[in-house]
């Protein structure tokens, strides 16, 4: 090899191969032992890198000194070439199977187990040497064996698909996972030679998807339990408006079905009374607005059962999209509200006695103080009159007096049984003659 022909990095490159080649020559003469070398070379025209194979032997004369070495020299660069690029593609997709997040498990024609990747062995918690050589099945729960040898005719068959299953952990806990299986074929002659499975882990959706199933269950529940409705309300950042879910109860509480405000709300608004639209409109933007919990009373005009009180209650929660979502509950408060309005005309009726009550006794207190004067002028006037004869001038106007006095004292005798503040006396009266007095008395009393 002329080195003058190639660049010093080449050449410098060569130099231990150069070494390597010239030592197997030294020892094949001297000490008889085997050349068979793989050494890189660089060629005089391109100047590019070349991996051949040498091989040669040694031939004595009949003194036994080296008399010619015969060899043999083949370039095996596009070989050599191929098995890296497969190496590193082998090394690419060990990678890619040992990063992924899904478990890898490859068996036989019989179900053993040959490789498992660390999402695998992570997910069941053994160690993946002691998973290889094992059936697959022993990773399996016992009562979905007959599923998992189903799906195992089905890849000697050729079909692949995807189902769940449980499998168990090391330290015997199950988990569920969703199986993809695939066939594994013979890339020359197509032959079936294992399966390829593909676990995902889905322990904690299948909780998630039961937990829901018993929310809802228990929401139904309670839905039938509980008067009213139990409703989500979601308003949009565009102003749209909808129950997404709301329980049977609609139907009584607004008379429209669940479905017909799943999607708009627009029927219940319809249904308010128009005195009380703006402010239940104005109390929903401000619980969005500050994510308070929503309260409100207000009244519906229903086709069939009329005017109707309401009350709701509900718990606001921000949306990806800026909007709001309402978890809460309306209930029917229209004979609450008739109590409450019964209760205020008894108040009203019992204010006005206790009005009257106090008018009384005031009266009372008045007639017993006036009832004294009157018997000072009566008996002054009696007096009088005992002194005067009947032609006597004055005689005329003092009975009088006193005539008006005794009428002012059976008026102020009244006027204390009215208040309670005398006992009555019994005695015949003129009924005629006491109701033209009373009805005197009304005429100048009352309105």
């Amino acid at each position: 090899m002329n080195e003058d022909t190639f660049s010093t990095d080449e050449v410098e490159k060569c130099i231990p191969e150069r070494e390597r080649v010239h030592q197997a020559l030294v020892d094949l003469i001297e000490n008889d032992k085997e050349y068979n070398l793989e050494f890189d070379i660089l060629t005089k025209d391109t100047k590019t890198r070349k991996t051949i194979i040498s091989i040669a032997e040694l031939e004595r004369d009949e003194a036994g000194r080296p008399s010619k070495i015969t060899g043999v020299i083949q370039d095996v660069t596009a070989r050599k070439r191929a098995e890296e690029a497969l190496r590193e593609l082998k090394e690419f997709n060990e990678s890619i199977v040992q990063t992924m997040n899904e478990g890898i498990v490859l068996t036989d024609t019989h179900g053993i187990v040959t490789f498992v990747n660390s999402a695998f062995s992570s997910l069941l918690g053994y160690q993946a040497e002691e998973l290889i050589g094992r059936s697959w099945l022993d990773i399996v729960s016992p009562d979905h064996h007959a599923a998992a040898r189903t799906a195992d005719e089905r890849r000697v068959r050729g079909q692949e698909d995807r189902y769940e299953l449980t499998v168990l952990r090391k330290d015997g806990s199950p988990r569920s996972v969703s199986v993809g299986g695939n066939p594994r074929v013979d890339s020359k002659t197509g032959e079936f030679i294992g399966t390829m499975g593909v676990l995902t882990d889905i322990t904690e959706r299948k909780r998630a998807d039961e937990q829901q199933v018993k929310s809802h269950n228990l929401l139904r529940n309670l839905a039938r339990l509980v008067p009213g409705v139990i409703y989500q309300y979601r308003l949009y950042p565009d102003d749209r408006s909808a129950f997404p879910y709301s329980s049977p109860g609609m139907n009584d509480i607004y008379e429209v079905t669940p479905e017909e405000v799943q999607e708009d709300a627009t029927p219940v608004f319809g249904r308010l009374h128009p005195e009380d639209h703006d402010r239940f409109a104005a109390a929903i933007y401000e619980s969005a607005r500050t994510l308070n919990t929503f309260y409100c009373e207000f009244r519906v005009i229903l086709p069939r059962q009329g005017l109707r009180w309401r009350w709701s209650q509900a718990q606001p929660e921000r949306t990806e999209d800026g909007g709001a979502l309402w978890h809460g509950i309306i209930s029917d408060i229209t004979d609450r509200k008739r109590v409450e309005e019964e209760n205020a005309k008894l108040h009203a009726q019992l204010q006005q006695a206790v009005k009257m009550e106090a008018v009384g006794t005031l009266a009372g207190g008045i007639a017993h103080d006036f009832n004294n004067l009157l018997q000072a002028i009566t008996g002054h006037t009696q007096i009088i009159l005992l002194d005067k004869k009947s032609n006597d001038p004055e005689y005329s106007s003092l009975k009088a007096i006193l005539d008006s006095g005794n009428r002012a004292v059976v008026l102020i005798r009244q006027l204390l049984q009215f208040s309670r503040k005398s006992a009555p006396e019994p005695r015949p009266v003129n009924l005629n003659r006491e109701i033209e007095l009373a009805r005197r008395i009304l005429e100048r009393t009352v309105p």
